[in-house]
């Protein structure tokens, strides 16, 4: 796993966030949508009748995102350690702006007043910085150990 890979974690769980959301809204209105089926009254409704399985489905969308947000949250707190343990605050700029802030290339350079080229400079320099610090072995294991070596423990 590469710098930029351990980096990129958050996008890929904001995206998995963003559709998980969506079929909750799809599960919400299916589950809020029901209309009553005439039947005779000696039956008794059935829960798929009543659309318990839906509310179910519903519920249970929302306890996967928010376990996917308290991921989330925990991925972007060891990579912003990571970023703060960098020198430069150009360079810590740059890999917040983009990796926790989830900015792109040319929002990134208006903001802080520098040409696309040379915050995709200060990008590359600033990868490498990181991919010094990075320990891509207890990338992903269980441990709580961090991912990364501070610099300021060399």
């Amino acid at each position: 796993m590469t710098a930029k890979d351990w980096l990129s974690r958050a996008f890929t769980l904001d995206k998995e966030i963003a559709a998980l959301q969506q079929s909750r809204q799809y599960a919400f209105a299916r589950a809020t949508s029901r209309t009553s089926h005439v039947r005779r009254a000696f039956v008794a409704p059935t829960a798929a009748d009543r659309g318990d399985g839906d509310m179910v489905r519903y519920v249970e969308l929302g306890e996967a995102i928010d376990a996917r947000l308290e991921k989330l949250a925990a991925v972007r707190v060891e990579i912003l350690a990571a970023i703060n343990s960098l020198d430069d605050g150009v360079y810590r700029t740059v890999l917040i702006e983009r990796y926790i802030n989830l900015k792109d290339w040319y929002t990134i350079a208006d903001d802080m007043y520098y040409s696309l080229r040379t915050v995709r400079r200060h990008h590359t320099i600033a990868l490498e910085r990181v991919a010094e610090l990075v320990n891509p072995s207890s990338c992903g294991e269980p441990s709580t150990a961090p991912c990364f070596r501070s610099a300021r423990q060399f």
